[in-house]
């Protein structure tokens, strides 16, 4: 037997087909990018949820220096809202990337790490509604619709 799964990334120039709504949601991303605290790695991540009545939440990663106990962006902002506001539905989530030091992202994406992809694909299942996924590098925007997108199979009790 034989699985195949297929990923759509779609990449948009800056601004090109992206609402003033989600371009908003970008910035606070990038906002809260430049909040991050990153001394060791100077990789800063910041991310920025819109949930369906209309909130707006903010998360950036935080670093330590006993690693591993700093935590990722996504899941700062996830666990937030998950802690605060969870009858509500995460409908897009926007990630902004600046690598200044000696860890720089691919060329092309830079995707989530599999523990935030792990945390989005749990909302997903639990509100069960796909997050549409935005992710400003500074030459463009990549779009997903779904973390099914960057994790084909994640954990789950679902079937």
């Amino acid at each position: 037997m034989e699985i195949t799964r297929t990923a759509t990334i779609t990449f948009l120039k800056e601004n090109e087909g992206v609402s003033a709504e989600i371009q908003q949601l970008i910035e606070a991303a990038e906002n809260a990018r430049n909040r991050a605290y990153a001394p060791y790695s100077e990789f800063k991540v910041g991310s920025a949820i819109l949930t369906d009545d209309g909130q707006v939440f903010e998360g950036n990663n935080q670093e330590n220096a006993a690693y591993p106990s700093g935590l990722c962006a996504e899941r700062v902002v996830l666990f937030n809202w998950g802690a605060n506001h969870s009858k509500t539905k995460v409908l897009h989530l926007a990630i902004s990337v600046e690598a200044l030091g000696k860890l720089q992202p691919s060329k092309d994406i830079v995707s989530p790490c599999g523990s935030c992809l792990q945390v989005m694909s749990e909302v997903e299942n639990r509100q069960e509604t796909p997050i549409n996924i935005y992710i400003s590098t500074g030459t463009g925007i990549y779009f997903a619709k779904g973390v099914e997108q960057f994790l084909p199979f994640p954990f789950s009790t679902k079937l």
